[in-house]
């Protein structure tokens, strides 16, 4: 409870959430590049890729795109998700590509690849954490058995033999 109450711990939620936006992002961000590389405006970018993609990214894409129709610049906008957990490279990114007038499909398109990759690293550590998870629960069906099977005969075999030859 105190990692929680400190902030220190995801809750289950929390956790699933930032699964299903890890998911997602890279899927986006293509879909972002792909509409910027046919000449689309940011602006307009963002607002196509909000009604297409689900929930969770939409809603980040349309708080940028909710930034930006109020008058904040498209930098300041994407300064918004800076801290995001899985948006925040990007759109630290995207932020200082626009002010400095860069191009932001090749951005878009290699933080799409990092997003793929880290996830294929996430997925290849879990897979190997499964068997270092499944000795706890094998030691504790077998120890006891070859205890019993094993050892306890043995031990009593000997210990008869003592008693018999006194």
């Amino acid at each position: 409870g105190c990692y929680v109450l400190l902030g220190q711990v995801q809750t289950p939620a929390a956790r699933r959430q930032h699964q299903v936006l890890l998911n997602q992002a890279d899927f986006a961000l293509e879909l972002l590049a792909i509409t910027l590389s046919v000449g689309a405006p940011l602006r307009a970018a963002v607002r196509a890729v909000a009604e297409v993609v689900p929930a969770p990214t939409s809603q980040l894409l349309k708080l940028v795109q909710t930034q930006t129709e109020v008058g904040r610049s498209d930098s300041e906008a994407w300064l918004e998700l800076a801290e995001h957990p899985v948006w925040g490279n990007v759109a630290r990114d995207l932020a200082r590509s626009v002010e400095v007038g860069a191009g932001l499909v090749d951005s878009l398109e290699l933080h799409a690849e990092e997003i793929r990759v880290s996830r294929q690293e996430d997925r290849e550590r879990w897979v190997r954490s499964v068997g270092v998870s499944a000795v706890l629960p094998l030691m504790c069906c077998f120890l006891p058995s070859f205890l019993l099977v094993g050892v306890l005969p043995i031990i009593a075999s000997t210990l008869g033999n003592l008693l018999s030859g006194l």
